[in-house]
């Protein structure tokens, strides 16, 4: 039951980081991409601004409060994806905006679930001292600070688990290169299009149209090579169970450090001492 609970704590706030995101993302997710302007360039059409489809938005927040993973970012995915021809083919640029708004909605979801559970059971006690009483005691000055050192661990961890890491970029761009891709038979088709603004006498610019990449294509290549995502949560907590790992050994090695150093001019201390008297 109490696993039961904290899944579904996490699911609410998973969809409420994707609400977050989604605002805050809202302005590059209505924005054509540069190979979008580029495309309808080519077709001697002006490029408006996205629209997102309210129906879609419904089937992204259901997906995030009860489906798993791959579902997620396929409703993402489905989101970025508001061609008119109805085809869920991104460019390269889209696809990593998809698995980037997918990884900072558990950021977020996990950063709030854990200050909460540090609120709940401080890291120096013991479960049994928090369950025996229904009062919540007040936390000491120490508790406090190491809250507090505990969280900027787990900030920095999760900013750099992926990005450094595992390589996320890197990973990325070689899912999008590996991928064999339908659209364009997987090759980059070079045009010649008018700058916009020249009306007479207009110059040609040449353009280079990558490929797009559907969701199957994606999903075939990123099983393989890129299977973190499958797990993205308990990888953000992996790298920060590591973080907290090496941060007590230094800390332990910095006290032996102290330790060593104050016995070491203690000695020479004494020997002075002594060689003073003589």
């Amino acid at each position: 039951k109490a696993t039961a609970q904290c899944a579904t704590f996490v699911r609410i706030q998973l969809t409420m980081a994707l609400v977050d995101v989604l605002l805050k993302s809202w302005k590059e997710l209505t924005t054509p991409t540069n190979a979008d302007v580029d495309r309808a360039a080519v077709r001697r059409e002006e490029s408006l601004p996205k629209q997102l489809h309210v129906d879609k938005i419904n089937i992204l927040l259901r997906a995030y409060a009860s489906e798993n993973s791959e579902k997620r970012i396929k409703a993402l995915w489905d989101v970025v994806a508001t061609s008119k021809d109805g085809d869920d083919l991104l460019d390269e640029e889209e696809m990593h905006r998809v698995v980037q708004y997918f990884l900072k909605t558990w950021e977020e979801a996990l950063k709030t679930t854990c200050d909460q559970a540090l609120d709940a059971q401080p890291l120096d006690e013991t479960l049994e001292s928090t369950t025996t009483t229904s009062v919540v005691p007040q936390k000491t000055r120490r508790q406090v600070r190491h809250k507090k050192k505990t969280m900027r661990t787990l900030q920095r961890s999760f900013k750099t688990h992926f990005e450094e890491d595992l390589e996320c970029p890197h990973r990325l761009r070689c899912i999008y290169a590996w991928a064999y891709k339908e659209h364009q038979s997987n090759r980059v088709d070079s045009v010649l299009v008018e700058n916009q603004g020249q009306v007479i006498g207009g110059r040609q610019r040449h353009v280079e149209l990558p490929p797009k990449i559907s969701f199957a294509e994606f999903l075939d290549v990123q099983k393989d090579h890129f299977h973190h995502l499958d797990r993205a949560g308990q990888e953000f907590m992996t790298g920060f169970h590591e973080d907290l790992w090496i941060r007590q050994g230094v800390g332990r090695q910095n006290r032996e450090l102290r330790r060593d150093a104050a016995l070491f001019f203690l000695a020479v201390g004494m020997l002075d001492v002594v060689i003073l008297y003589l």
